[in-house]
């Protein structure tokens, strides 16, 4: 049986409480027994299976990516392209000043 210390000392890893969750689902034991076993409240356990229950539901929606993962995709692909017209722009404010330098030393001679 579970005492307090072991429940206190007790990580909660995401693998383990999606294996608690589907154990859950499988129907082999109720969320009261499963929550007494493990030493967990009914309300943190109700609340882990729908966290993973809304990470599924968005995993379906944006082909397997969370929403997180795809509006970074999306903002790294905006900072890459600013991040190229930059480089651009100073590629041409290199060449720019070169011609600049160079009419310079003419006049100069």
């Amino acid at each position: 049986m579970t005492t307090p210390e072991d429940v206190t000392s007790k990580r909660w890893t995401a693998q383990r409480k999606k294996d608690l969750v589907l154990e859950s689902y499988r129907g082999l034991t109720t969320v009261s027994e499963l929550c007494r076993r493990e030493g967990l409240s009914q309300s943190t356990f109700y609340e882990w299976r729908e966290q993973f229950l809304e990470a599924g539901l968005q995993g379906l929606q944006y082909g397997g990516k969370t929403c997180k993962e795809k509006d970074y995709k999306q903002r790294i692909a905006k900072l890459e392209r600013k991040l190229g017209e930059v480089v651009m722009e100073n590629e041409v404010l290199k060449k720019t000043e070169e011609i600049v330098q160079q009419r310079l030393k003419k006049q100069n001679e």
